[in-house]
């Protein structure tokens, strides 16, 4: 059975639980799906949190410091990993399932403030190397690029691949570069 398949019938399996207690008049099944600890310097607590409602499912995205909520979002995407880069200090990783690409956050706590630090989509799931040889990790996003015109192959061939790297004096990730697909014959 393809993933795409099993995806369905996993989707239809949660719309059919959730209508079932719908129609009992009780709440779907909620609660916390991922949590990690981010220690820099004072140690944060990052939470996701799946609301069950009437509508899609939503989830809450929490850190918190003590009792203090520093950041709290919610979306509709799907979270597919939460880590901190480091195990004291460097940046948390967030990575949502939204629609047909993926959405990477990337938060940092400087100077005592949290910052968003990158905010991008991509096609993969984000690869963390060193790219220039820095000892320090690089982001690196690949996305396919599509065109109506071009073969199965030439598709696969169409890829563009961006490299992020961390600006001490921007206090963010910066795009160090990004190569844009060979040039692509179409017929």
């Amino acid at each position: 059975m393809n993933r795409h398949v099993l995806s369905l019938l996993l989707l239809v399996a949660g719309c059919q639980l959730i209508n079932a207690c719908a129609a009992e008049g009780s709440e779907a099944p909620s609660g916390v799906i991922a949590q990690t600890q981010w220690d820099v310097g004072p140690l944060l607590i990052c939470t996701v949190t799946e609301l069950h409602g009437e509508a899609l499912p939503e989830r809450v995205f929490e850190i918190r410091r003590g009792e203090a909520t520093l950041i709290r979002e919610s979306d509709y995407a799907r979270l597919i990993a939460m880590f901190p880069l480091r195990d004291v200090g460097g940046g948390l990783v967030t990575v949502w399932q939204s629609a047909s690409s993926y959405h990477i956050r990337m938060y940092s706590f400087l100077d005592g403030k949290l910052t968003v630090s990158l905010d991008a989509y991509s096609w993969s799931f984000p690869e963390l190397f060193d790219v220039d040889n820095d000892g320090a990790p690089d982001i690196v996003l690949r996305d396919r690029v599509e065109d109506s015109r071009a073969t199965d192959i030439e598709r696969r061939l169409g890829e563009s691949v961006r490299a992020y790297k961390w600006s001490d004096s921007a206090k963010q990730y910066r795009l160090l570069w990004k190569r844009a697909p060979a040039s692509v014959r179409l017929k």
